[in-house]
């Protein structure tokens, strides 16, 4: 895990994924073995998610979670939550699949498709980098409904 948090802190990484300001950014590895340094600034996005729907009819949205994650994003809650935005289902619970195996579930609603990443924690391309990479690939590129 370390060496991940390395790479992510070489400048030309850094540069690459346009995160690298005037000040470098330090990547540290999630670590169970102390207490958890976190908090939140705001008690749900609900709200957030509703004022880009009243912006743009156009846009879709790709919410995703490891399905491992139970501590600080874990995917069932968030699934629960997300239905407070009330948007319609086009495409029920199934699954998706990276090179003929299952990469996680998805369901697409008007707006935003919720998708899980099999066997990944918090940080899903950190766990699962290969179904991630793909997931982020097929929605932004081949513009897919997972």
């Amino acid at each position: 895990m370390q060496r991940r948090a390395t790479y992510l802190n070489r400048e030309d990484v850094q540069s690459a994924l346009h995160i690298r300001g005037t000040l470098p950014v330090l990547w540290q590895t999630c670590s169970h073995t102390g207490p958890l340094n976190y908090t939140t600034d705001y008690p749900s996005m609900i709200p957030y998610y509703d004022s880009i729907f009243s912006l743009s009819t156009s846009l879709r949205i790709l919410l995703y979670s490891g399905d491992t994650d139970i501590g600080t994003c874990p995917h069932m809650y968030t699934q629960l939550c997300m239905k407070d935005l009330k948007r319609k289902l086009l495409v029920p619970w199934h699954p998706w699949e990276v090179r003929g195996h299952i990469a996680g579930y998805s369901q697409v609603y008007d707006g935003y498709s919720f998708v899980t990443v099999k066997g990944a924690g918090h940080e899903a391309p950190q766990f699962a980098p290969l179904s991630s990479f793909e997931l982020i690939r097929r929605f932004v590129i081949e513009k897919e409904i997972l």
